[in-house]
């Protein structure tokens, strides 16, 4: 996996976030959305007869990380709130389908989305985590991280790209990044009031 670099806009939207409780809840319930989002794109883009006992691995760990993280946003705050409900939803919907759109429409092998989309969204996973790790002043939200990241870890040396060419690695880097920074724009204006 090769670095990405983090934005400020990022790294100034989480300090912000993880000092009240309720924004903090909040981006844990779209880290869970975007889990099952995962959880979701598994189970829609494997044809049956084509699932691996490998995939099923991946696919149950990605509904516990919704779990974990859901239950992790629910210790800050015992108020449930459904992911149609949170002021990051949308954004969070939008990065994920944006992406998964545009890396599967890279081939007309539709069999290569998965791959590739998990590709990409591991590697802004490994930068995200352990910088929230950091930053969260909860210690059941630091420890459900790094379960989730010792995972997260095992799922980005399955899914490094190594058999791509340069080129299409970085064609699936710029558009994670152009959906990236939109998702970024959209959930600090939703804390800029």
């Amino acid at each position: 996996m090769s670095e990405l670099i983090l934005d400020t806009a990022f790294v100034n939207f989480l300090s912000k976030v993880t000092q009240v409780d309720d924004w903090e809840q909040e981006f844990l319930n779209l880290l869970s959305q975007l889990e099952f989002v995962g959880c979701r794109k598994i189970i829609k883009s494997q044809p049956f007869d084509q699932v691996t006992a490998a995939m099923l691995k991946h696919l149950s760990e990605e509904a516990q990380h919704a779990y974990l993280i859901k239950e992790a946003a629910l210790k800050i705050n015992d108020k449930e709130q459904s992911w149609a409900q949170g002021r990051f939803t949308a954004a969070g919907w939008e990065y994920f389908q944006g992406l998964d759109q545009k890396i599967s429409g890279l081939s007309e092998d539709r069999s290569l989305a998965y791959e590739r989309v998990s590709w990409a969204i591991e590697r802004r996973v490994l930068q995200v985590y352990p910088l929230y790790v950091k930053m969260t002043q909860w210690p059941h939200v630091k420890g459900t991280l790094e379960l989730v990241l010792s995972q997260e870890k095992d799922h980005g040396r399955i899914f490094s790209g190594a058999h791509w060419s340069t080129e299409l690695k970085n064609e699936m880097k710029a558009i994670e990044e152009t959906h990236w920074h939109a998702l970024v724009s959209s959930i600090c204006l939703a804390v800029a009031h």
